[in-house]
């Protein structure tokens, strides 16, 4: 759910032919990082961590916002992945190979940590998700990243673990998205065909699917609207906020602005707007790209701070960890409260909940995933070195 970052003040160096033939019209831009992309980041975990809050009835409205958080990491990622290639494209030998060793390495190891860590906390035994208990195929399917595509192991493993599916399927298609998707004409065409191929799976695939769980609510309910065709049209919306803040000057401050909070408020109104024509991902998805685009000239400063960007930075770690942070929350730290105003115990769990996984994330971070990423930029650069030794032999 993280791609990096690059500037649009490019330096317009001349493609070669056969980059041309890559990525047609675009320009060279180099590769920097932006703060307001780690701020969104951070409203993504933070919205995600309140989905799973448990709050007071008058409050629950919060939750169905926060569960649409993941969509703003997918939109965040498509647009960040687009930045990272278009920077990468005309400096490496072998873009495409690079790009998945790129996000292998950044997703792989702490994902795969997360299993084993919760499957040893847990266990085998049956679950919402897996009515006759964790088998080995799910859990291979887990580590393959192809769960999101089985009923009883989208979300079995790790939890929220079907966000990671769903991702890691979108990266097989960026390249050629890359390759394609030149104009926002182009991705908004993309945007309409993947809502309409989506309602049409949800329509005659996944009853096929989801036949052998016809007494599973859990799974019934949950499988259609969290596998990758119902989620990939929200990625173009990434594409369409790539392509206005790349291809067109910079929003002026008082649009900026305008932009951010028409998309704030449209997503504390977004509860209570029934039957959207698309489906609720990507509606939820259209208003996070109105926020992205809305803070791509910076942002507003009480949203793009210090301590937001630094909570986007580790964000991945937060996201595999809030589940065990909520867990020992309530074990731990929720009987003091009980007592307390209602509202005040809410605020309580969701704060105490999201600086816990944060604690925990910032060991994570710089324990496992920048160690996954130096291993994955030492395995670029070691295959550049042949390619260049191969080159002089010739």
């Amino acid at each position: 759910m993280h791609g990096l970052t690059a500037d649009e003040g490019s330096n317009r160096a001349k493609l070669s032919g056969a980059e041309k033939a890559l990525a047609p019209g675009r320009p060279v831009i180099e590769q920097r990082k932006y703060d307001f992309v780690d701020a969104l980041r951070g409203i993504a975990v933070l919205l995600v961590v309140l989905a799973h809050t448990p709050l007071q009835p008058s409050l629950t409205f919060l939750n169905v916002i926060g569960a649409y958080g993941v969509q703003l990491f997918f939109v965040v990622s498509a647009f960040t992945l687009f930045l990272s290639i278009e920077a990468k494209h005309d400096r490496e030998t072998r873009p495409v190979l690079f790009f998945f060793i790129r996000r292998f390495f950044r997703i792989a190891p702490a994902f795969y940590l997360a299993a084993l860590f919760y499957l040893t906390k847990d266990g085998l035994g049956p679950t919402p998700f897996a009515p006759d208990g964790i088998h080995a195929w799910q859990i291979l399917s887990t580590f393959a990243f192809v769960n999101g595509w089985f009923p009883d192991a989208i979300n079995t493993v790790v939890p929220g673990g079907w966000s990671i599916a769903v991702e890691m399927t979108f990266y097989v298609f960026v390249p050629v998205c890359f390759s394609l998707i030149t104009s926002v004409v182009r991705a908004i065409a993309l945007t309409v065909a993947l809502a309409i191929l989506g309602m049409a799976a949800n329509r005659f695939v996944a009853p096929l699917l989801l036949a052998p769980f016809a007494d599973d609510r859990t799974i019934l309910v949950w499988f259609p609207q969290l596998w990758f065709p119902i989620q990939a049209s929200v990625f173009p919306i990434g594409f369409i906020v790539f392509l206005l803040f790349t291809r067109h000057s910079a929003l002026p401050a008082r649009w900026s602005g305008v932009l951010t909070f028409i998309a704030i408020a449209a997503l504390f109104v977004a509860p209570w707007v029934h039957a959207p024509v698309a489906p609720l991902p990507l509606f939820y998805a259209v208003i996070f790209g109105l926020l992205c685009y809305g803070m791509s000239s910076g942002g507003p400063r009480v949203l793009v701070n210090p301590l937001l960007c630094h909570v986007g930075r580790v964000s991945f770690s937060v996201y595999l960890l809030h589940f065990w942070a909520i867990s020992l929350v309530h074990r731990y730290l929720e009987p003091a409260w009980l007592g307390v105003n209602p509202p005040l115990q809410s605020l309580l769990f969701y704060t105490t909940t999201v600086a816990a996984a944060v604690a925990m994330s910032n060991i994570t971070f710089r324990c496992i995933e920048l160690p996954g990423q130096k291993i994955g930029r030492a395995l670029i650069a070691r295959i550049e070195r042949e390619a260049g030794a191969q080159a002089q032999l010739r």
